[in-house]
């Protein structure tokens, strides 16, 4: 008798489990509603995002202890990062796309559209929002994104799987976002050159060696005054052979010790310096990349 009393007690157990597991999917499903199909609300449990296109672009960003990295190799440009999860959290839909021209928009993503994946560590159980239990990492979320509206205020938008399209937007903001999920990896590198803060440069020289008149070098007097030296004629030891490139020369402040704090004399001639050959430089290649902010 004890024994049928037990299993009676254990089966209601479970089935109260499952209908709460069940109201509680609705629950959150109903609450989101349908911005969830393209909405991240904790976009802090972001660990990956994949992006590929049609012109045979990809590019994985992967969350790792040092910052996110792009494709395994180089350090992702932290402000596109910021700027995706923004969208991802603000994005809206607006309306679906509407029956006339739903073929046309859905034969238009499949030629000219961005695939999106995005991986996330959710819970296996989560009770409203407050429990969560058991986190594993998952493919959570898959769409399409697709080009701007007529009136550039709306992006089409498509989930993998789906068969309504829909225009998403994000509320106070006019124009599109499909610039956003780019899969180009240029678009995501980092453009940092020079890193270093603009207390610590002490001088930058630009040197041009078919025309050296045209070289000149700013020197950091002070906080936040600067000096642009003479020019001078150079001679004919210090004259560049033909063809030889500009060069960028970035003069750093000397590093002391406490030692050398109080001996300047122990840093005579530790002028440490970064020079950067234009011809090297990623801007002459063709690539999208700027000085750092604090230059």
């Amino acid at each position: 008798m004890k024994k049928n009393k037990t299993i009676i007690i254990l089966a209601i157990v479970l089935i109260a489990i499952a209908v709460l597991l069940i109201w509680n999917n609705r629950y959150l499903t109903t609450l989101r509603g349908e911005s969830a199909d393209f909405q991240v609300w904790d976009t802090a449990s972001i660990t990956k995002v994949y992006l590929a296109d049609r012109m045979d672009h990809e590019t994985l960003l992967e969350r790792t202890d040092q910052g996110w990295t792009l494709n395994g190799i180089y350090k992702a440009h932290p402000k596109k990062i910021n700027q995706l999860f923004y969208t991802l959290y603000k994005v809206r839909v607006r309306m679906p796309v509407s029956v006339a021209s739903h073929d046309n928009i859905i034969t238009q993503m499949a030629s000219r559209s961005t695939k999106v994946e995005l991986y996330q560590v959710v819970p296996r159980i989560n009770l409203f929002n407050v429990i969560k239990l058991f986190p594993h990492e998952t493919r959570s979320k898959v769409f399409y994104v697709g080009e701007s509206t007529m009136d550039n205020s709306g992006t089409f938008m498509l989930r993998e799987g789906a068969d309504q399209a829909y225009i998403v937007y994000i509320p106070g903001f006019r124009g599109y976002i499909s610039t956003r999920f780019t899969a180009d990896p240029d678009d995501w590198r980092d453009h940092t050159i020079f890193h270093e803060t603009l207390a610590n440069i002490q001088s930058v020289t630009i040197e041009f060696g078919d025309n050296p008149m045209r070289s000149f070098r700013i020197d950091n007097t002070g906080r936040h005054q600067y000096q642009l030296p003479p020019r001078r004629q150079p001679d004919a030891a210090h004259r560049y052979p033909q063809g030889h490139q500009p060069s960028v020369i970035v003069q750093r402040r000397p590093l002391r010790s406490p030692h050398q704090q109080h001996h300047p004399a122990a840093t005579d001639g530790l002028h440490p310096q970064l020079t950067v050959p234009a011809s090297h430089h990623p801007c002459q290649q063709g690539q999208r990349h700027r000085l750092h902010e604090d230059l």
